[in-house]
């Protein structure tokens, strides 16, 4: 074993509470792919509401050549995020566990995750990137000065033309009534807001650390029986995927040196260690030199103006989980028609994904999955999510908070929605029946969507990518 690497996680200080056994330790890598995934969603978001020409206005040339590398960056740290949570899914196989795909809808209560940080998505702007800073600082680093600069969350509701506190206040009838029991009844309410916690870890560095100390220290008790316990069969490996840095996990130093990488590349902060790195190619160090970067610009020429006038956390439907403020209903029917388009194909690569881990061997036995699926993000999701950033959300009902907070933001943008139905197919054979089925209604969906006046271009080549991919995948007969 690696001994530099196991003295590290055994020392790691679980300020609260170490990992208890194997339900516990499933439970918070559950909670670790959650945030990956939902992290990778939101830096896409982002990413689509930046400009990509001059001819969208408030650019030169050379500032657009910035906005275009910020838009790769944020891309780049997106699917670095979805090789954590494939990292994640060989962790929980490891274990005897499974991979874990489910997440709730955005927006979500701050406090829900680590760190009390809003859980939304949100357009670029300084307050984002300082948000995103903040997810991905080591709990080692001193606050930047950036983020001293006062209280930047109710920046990340302000748009362009309006500031949607009123709004909000109006939703927040959930926080109300917290604030109200934390006044009548201090017990109760802490007994409340742990359970609406997703875990009890302060930060995410905290609960990959716990992570890493309970595989580190799980053989010091005899009585436990092994920890790794899974068919390595079950797990994927990173030339399947095109992320060769993903590892199978068959021995502890295989768990640790895949933990210590995703620390490493999201905090830039050596696992565990008090020295500090901080590299500037570390998500926590592409953020914040983004962020001083916008600043620079902003202060250079006010008129700068890198992004979209995108609305933060568009629906096209509400579901059981947007109990929590900051939302915003799609109007516009024809954008909500290609808001329920994206998320249908988002559930799909889902499905596809969840049989992908559940189907053991190697790249020859996954290859029709990973066949299908790798392309929908390059040539479907982005697509749609770029053009959703430029399409109309339409206008709210008229209401006593529509008419005093000033005009809505112009463009809705992709909510990535997502159903409890979104889960294993058990059956391999009807599965596949099933996941044809869809990519055919989503192609026709997008066929139908793309004979609309005025419908953007980019609808019909969708739509041919999605016949393409279901002609792969379809089974023979």
């Amino acid at each position: 074993m690696n001994e530099h690497l196991k003295a590290d996680a055994v020392n790691f200080p679980c300020e609260h509470g170490h990992i208890r056994d194997r339900a516990d330790l499933i439970s918070q890598l559950s909670i670790a792919s959650e945030l990956e995934h939902g992290l990778s969603l939101q830096y896409l978001f982002t990413a689509f509401s930046l400009k990509t020409s001059t001819a969208e206005g408030g650019l030169t040339a050379a500032e657009l050549q910035v906005v275009l590398r910020w838009r790769g960056l944020l891309f780049a740290v997106a699917a670095q995020e979805m090789q954590h949570l494939t990292q994640a899914s060989n962790l929980l196989a490891a274990v005897g566990g499974s991979a874990h795909l489910r997440r709730p809808n955005f927006p979500q209560r701050k406090g829900y995750f680590p760190m009390k940080h809003r859980w939304g998505l949100w357009p670029f702007s300084a307050a984002t990137l300082k948000l995103y800073t903040e997810w991905e600082r080591p709990a080692s680093v001193p606050q930047p000065r950036e983020l001293e600069e006062g209280e930047y969350e109710q920046e990340l509701f302000s748009t362009k033309h309006r500031d949607m506190k009123k709004e909000i206040e109006e939703q927040d009838v959930h926080a109300a009534h917290l604030e109200q029991l934390r006044r009548t009844n201090p017990p109760l309410y802490e007994l409340l807001l742990q359970k609406q916690r997703a875990t009890r870890h302060e930060t995410i560095g905290e609960l990959y650390g716990a992570v890493a100390n309970a595989f580190a220290t799980w053989e010091d008790d005899p009585s436990r029986g092994p920890l790794i316990i899974g068919d390595p069969a079950f797990q994927v490996e990173g030339r399947e995927v095109d992320m060769p840095q993903v590892i199978r996990v068959e021995t502890v130093d295989d768990a640790l040196s895949a933990i210590q990488l995703i620390v490493q590349q999201g905090e830039g902060d050596e696992l565990f260690a008090e020295r500090v790195v901080a590299t500037t190619d570390s998500h926590y160090g592409i953020f914040l030199r983004m962020l001083r970067e916008y600043q620079t610009l902003k202060a250079r020429r006010p008129e700068f103006d890198p992004v979209r006038d995108v609305c933060p956390n568009p629906l096209s439907r509400l579901h059981d989980d947007n109990s929590y403020p900051g939302w915003r209903l799609i109007q516009d029917p024809f954008t909500s028609a290609v808001n329920e388009l994206n998320s249908a194909v988002y559930k799909t690569m889902l499905l596809m994904l969840y049989r992908f881990f559940a189907t053991p061997g190697g790249p020859e036995s996954r290859r029709h999955f990973s066949r299908a699926f790798l392309p929908m993000m390059t040539t479907v999701i982005e697509p749609l999510g770029n053009m959703l950033t430029q399409l109309p959300i339409g206008e709210d009902p008229p209401s006593e908070a529509s008419r005093t907070a000033g005009p809505r933001p112009l463009y809705a943008g992709p909510s990535f929605e997502i159903s409890p139905s979104s889960e294993l197919l058990p059956q391999a054979a009807a599965s596949t029946r099933y996941i044809t089925e869809r990519l055919q209604a989503e192609a026709n969906a997008a066929r139908k969507l793309s004979l609309a006046p005025s419908a953007p271009r980019a609808l019909s080549a969708v739509a041919a990518q999605l016949d393409a991919i279901r002609a792969a995948f379809a089974p023979p007969g």
